[in-house]
């Protein structure tokens, strides 16, 4: 591999980093205004005005660009007997599971509610997403200026005459190469991962294979609770909230547990079998009673697994930033350790 090749694959961190600041910037101006948007939404439902085409005509006028076109578009879905679930979530471009969510709660309060934290999720995921982009900005400068000196390596290495017989000046410079190689790919991955697109990619395959998160049962612990509320038996709620679960394995849960509930075992008892978080699970004894009752500990376990989720968000970037600092230096290091040992080999003749 060519010295010219070398150094464009290790700029490309720089490369990676312009084009994710530029998405980022936009993706931050999107995300901003739908949230606008969604909390807009979610005051009228709370005030009990009805959210429909009319209501949307009216915030278009003040949206640009494609969002615009997305809300006008789900505005004559609605004209044409679209759900209001369906419709927005073809405007916001929700998940399936966030659809359904949204699907089980009724007009009123429990729709502002849904609403509300659709719009705090979505401010939520932009902030640790601009977040974690801050953070990889110094390695990325520092994969920069090892792209400078990795063309020069070798002369580097032949200019040192401090002698020590371990390696030849080409295994040198060889070594230093691919380890910039390995670093620069690590850190590419890393940024194209906080583009828009290839998160969800991530996102979709996390829920296929990856056990559930917190956030993902707090999505289905709510439309579990909404279908409480509204009366439906534990079979029925459990199979309809089974599409509101953000992963696979909760969903598949979620069914099991309905064809056994359909056979007349409680809630109660079968809570044990659903993949959920141990303060999940310790609610188990407050299943029981009134639907309002099951209802509302089914609540306060979803605000359980929301603030269980916040608390994680926080913990990942706070060693987020200690940690690319620690393969920045690691980095500057082995270059550093790699010129001083492996370019000694002069005096003993290893040098041509």
């Amino acid at each position: 591999m060519s010295e010219r090749v070398v150094s464009l694959i290790v700029a490309a961190p720089a490369i990676a980093l312009g084009v994710t600041v530029a998405v980022r910037l936009a993706a931050a101006r999107r995300a901003e205004c739908e949230s606008a948007v969604l909390e807009t939404l979610a005051l009228a439902a709370r005030r009990g005005a009805p959210i429909d085409a009319s209501l949307l005509w009216t915030i278009s006028h003040d949206l640009r660009g494609r969002f615009r076109r997305r809300v006008l578009a789900a505005a004559r879905e609605l004209d044409a007997g679209t759900p209001l679930a369906e419709a927005l979530g073809h405007a916001f471009r929700l998940a399936p599971s966030a659809v359904a969510g949204l699907a089980a709660a009724p007009d009123g309060a429990q729709l502002a509610a849904a609403l509300a934290r659709l719009a705090e999720r979505r401010r939520d995921d932009d902030g640790f997403v601009r977040g974690a982009a801050a953070r990889l900005v110094y390695p990325l400068f520092v994969l920069g200026g090892l792209a400078l000196v990795t063309p020069r390596m070798r002369d580097v290495v032949s200019c040192s005459e401090l002698p020590l017989p371990l390696w030849t000046v080409d295994d040198a410079s060889a070594l230093v190469k691919h380890c910039a190689l390995v670093l620069s790919a690590a850190l590419v991955a890393c940024a194209l991962a906080a583009l828009p697109t290839p998160r969800a990619v991530l996102v979709r395959a996390a829920a296929r294979w990856l056990p559930p998160s917190a956030r993902d049962a707090a999505g289905w612990l709510d439309a579990l609770a909404a279908y409480v509320r509204a009366g439906a038996p534990a079979d029925v709620a459990l199979r309809r909230a089974s599409a509101a679960a953000g992963s696979c394995a909760l969903a598949r849960a979620s069914r099991a547990v309905a064809q056994r509930a359909s056979a007349g075992a409680s809630l109660a008892t079968l809570w044990g079998d659903l993949p959920l978080p141990r303060r999940v699970q310790r609610r188990a004894p407050l299943l029981v009673g009134s639907p309002e009752r099951v209802a509302a500990a089914l609540a306060g376990a979803a605000q359980d697994c929301r603030d269980a989720d916040a608390r994680a968000r926080e913990r990942a970037l706070a060693l987020l930033g200690p940690g690319t600092v620690f393969v920045a230096a690691a980095a500057v290091g082995g270059l550093l350790l790699a010129v001083l040992l492996f370019t000694q080999s002069v005096a003993l003749g290893v040098h041509p």
